[in-house]
């Protein structure tokens, strides 16, 4: 399973603002720390997949670039702060997403990003990122993919 082309904009869609949460988001949104990050995802009713990833400054842009490429021709997002929970709703066609964004401090967040499109079951992607630390020196960033067995 080649998860490369989908993993920017699941595995961080609410904290670069990738495609599932907005196509620029405010100066305000959290946006992860650079490092070595594990993202578990679970889609509603489905396994837990892990996956790991060193992130720095060049990966997030290249996150959010994209995320502008997919949503281009949406309606403007609406971002809302509230504490510590930020959420987002972006409307592109007859598809509306939400995202609820939780951030526990400035090693871990938990996501959830609903994806409701009219006559369609909603889908929902719940997602916990830890930064696990530094990337290894070994490591470059976007490169270091490791995905686990599903749970």
């Amino acid at each position: 399973m080649n998860l490369r082309p989908c993993l920017i904009p699941v595995l961080w869609a609410c904290l670069a603002g990738a495609a599932h949460c907005a196509a620029t988001t405010p100066d305000w949104w959290p946006r992860p720390a650079p490092g070595l990050w594990k993202a578990e995802t679970t889609l509603r009713s489905a396994r837990t997949v892990t996956t790991t990833q060193c992130i720095d400054t060049a990966t997030q842009k290249a996150a959010e670039a994209e995320a502008q490429k997919q949503t281009q021709g949406c309606k403007p997002s609406v971002h809302q702060r509230n504490g510590n929970v930020f959420t987002s709703e972006t409307v592109c066609g007859d598809t509306t997403t939400q995202v609820r964004l939780t951030v526990t401090d400035n090693q871990s967040y938990t996501s959830e990003v609903k994806s409701l499109t009219h006559g369609k079951p909603s889908m929902v992607v719940v997602q916990k990122q830890t930064r696990l630390g530094d990337c290894a020196s070994a490591q470059s960033p976007d490169a270091s993919l490791r995905v686990s067995p599903a749970k």
